[in-house]
């Protein structure tokens, strides 16, 4: 079965390298029209962030037959935005071309051949704008561990830069040039008024509550110690501590958590082995020389492993009940969500009424399912 859930973003608009203010309509309708490009076909692949990237650059090794080879697809089942809320929702679909070869009605037994197609899952997405300042909030459904963020942000990066790339190249092949007034301008001014390519920048967001439930209900803990080579990558030599003592493996927890402030991590290696009463020295001394720390924790939140730098990663939140929630939970869930977190991160945003958010996306999502589906290019 598959297993439900969603994250929350920190995310920015950006203009080229400018970052946008988020309480300018302008702004977000950026955003808006961008995902609306995506949406314009089935997008396939993973865009390369450099147009002109060669086939030498990709340093592929294997022979072609050697491997199947599945890309993923994404398509916009629709878009739109609403300005009393202040959000954008939209209807993402993820899927694997390559990756089924049949697909199976299990009462009547037939197969389909659907090797050449892609079976495709859709997601909720809302972006939760600011109502001042760079940064809102995405909120995202996942299933397992994947959700549409990643994959939205590189096309929609890729086809404003191929959009704004298309307009330098035009104005380059004309040799008279105009601006919106008429008036007769020079090539150096008309590729001036060209505008910048809109892009996202999303991060997935803490949530200090949850990990100080975490703390406070650790039930087991292992700190795992690795050495690394010269290239940086794992060798065989590692160090597991079994943690019993419950004040011992709060504090280690802390240390770790402690790295969202840029600590270094030979820093928290040195800290968290002097907790558990272990001499770094010593250990070089018997040529061990660890540059990593794990922490595996096991709370009523399920297993969980605390790595410094990535307590990011923790925040895939479940739905209580089994299979994809309605909307009426879903949307009670999530807004409850960015309320409670919108306070640690200091966001001025106004989180919408949820029984106003829940209408409308009913209302916009009837509309979708009448639409024809976007085709690949």
């Amino acid at each position: 079965m598959a297993s439900w859930a969603y994250r929350v973003y920190e995310f920015k608009i950006l203009a080229g390298n400018e970052e946008l203010s988020q309480e300018i309509e302008e702004h977000r309708e950026f955003l808006l029209n961008a995902l609306n490009m995506v949406g314009e076909t089935v997008r396939v692949g993973k865009p390369r962030r450099n147009l002109n990237v060669t086939d030498k650059e990709l340093d592929v090794e294997l022979l072609e037959e050697d491997f199947t080879n599945t890309e993923p697809t994404l398509s916009i089942r629709g878009c739109d935005y609403n300005k009393e809320l202040s959000v954008i929702h939209a209807s993402i679909a993820l899927g694997e071309r390559g990756l089924h070869d049949f697909a199976i009605n299990p009462d009547e037994g037939d197969w389909l051949d659907v090797e050449d197609r892609s079976a495709e899952t859709p997601r909720r997405i809302d972006f939760y704008f600011a109502s001042a300042g760079f940064e809102g909030f995405i909120v995202s459904e996942a299933i397992g561990m994947k959700d549409p963020v990643a994959l939205l942000e590189k096309w929609i990066r890729n086809l404003s830069a191929k959009k704004r790339k298309s307009l330098l190249d035009e104005i380059s092949e004309k040799s008279n040039h105009f601006d919106s007034q008429g008036n007769k301008i020079s090539k150096t001014k008309a590729r001036a008024l060209v505008p910048q390519s809109i892009s996202i920048r999303a991060r997935r967001l803490a949530d200090p509550i949850l990990l100080q439930a975490i703390i406070n209900d650790i039930q087991s803990m292992e700190a795992e110690y690795i050495e690394l080579d010269e290239n940086n990558k794992e060798t065989d030599k590692r160090l597991i501590v079994k943690v019993r003592e419950s004040d011992t493996q709060r504090n280690l927890a802390n240390i770790i958590f402690r790295s969202n402030t840029k600590t270094a991590t030979e820093a928290i290696i040195k800290d968290t082995l002097s907790e558990l009463n272990m001499d770094p020295d010593n250990l070089r001394t018997a040529q061990f020389d660890p540059k990593v720390v794990k922490a595996r924790v096991q709370s009523s939140q399920g297993a969980t492993t605390l790595v410094p730098g990535k307590l990011s990663d923790l925040f895939n939140y479940k739905f209580k009940g089994p299979g994809r929630p309605s909307n009426t939970p879903y949307y009670k869930t999530t807004l409850s969500k960015i309320e409670e977190l919108k306070i640690p991160a200091q966001l001025p945003l106004a989180v919408p009424n949820d029984e106003v958010m829940i209408d409308w996306v009913k209302q916009e999502e009837e509309e979708w399912e009448h639409r024809k589906p976007p085709s690949d290019e």
